[in-house]
């Protein structure tokens, strides 16, 4: 999760996208937007690559791993 909102963009593949307590599958051109301080993680659970964009200020505000 992050102090910020930010958005990831699917561009390849499908996947599976946690967030919250929440699953959704996706797919290319699916776009999803995560809200400050939202538990999320995307994951690829399939045999082809799945790819994403998600474009943050590293710098600004470091990933926290959740335990």
């Amino acid at each position: 999760m992050h102090r910020h909102e930010h958005v990831v963009i699917c561009i390849r593949g499908k996947g599976k996208a946690v967030v919250g307590k929440k699953i959704y599958e996706v797919k290319p051109f699916d776009m999803l937007y995560f809200s400050p301080h939202t538990p999320h993680q995307l994951k690829n659970p399939f045999k082809k690559p799945f790819g994403f964009l998600c474009i943050v200020n590293a710098k600004r505000d470091r990933p926290k791993i959740l335990t």
